[in-house]
């Protein structure tokens, strides 16, 4: 049984490494940390423009057909 992450996998979590990581500087998770906000507003839409949001929802309603394994990829980023 093959347990390594496949082409897909490895292309999605490198996606929200970077999509993330590219966000989350020092200055801006410090300024964040002060403010008021609840959630950051822009990073959801990024994450939702590169299609990360919709990995697991079936493709008949725009989602990609991954699964868990590919959410936890993003989550774990």
């Amino acid at each position: 049984m093959e347990f390594s992450l496949s082409d897909d996998q490895i292309a999605i979590r490198d996606l929200a490494k970077q999509i993330i990581g590219d966000r989350s500087t020092d200055e801006f998770v410090r300024d964040f940390a002060e403010s008021d906000e609840a959630f950051d507003k822009q990073l959801w839409a990024l994450l939702a423009d590169a299609g990360l949001l919709g990995l697991a929802l079936p493709a008949k309603v725009g989602g990609s057909d991954f699964a868990l394994l590919e959410v936890c990829q993003v989550l774990e980023a």
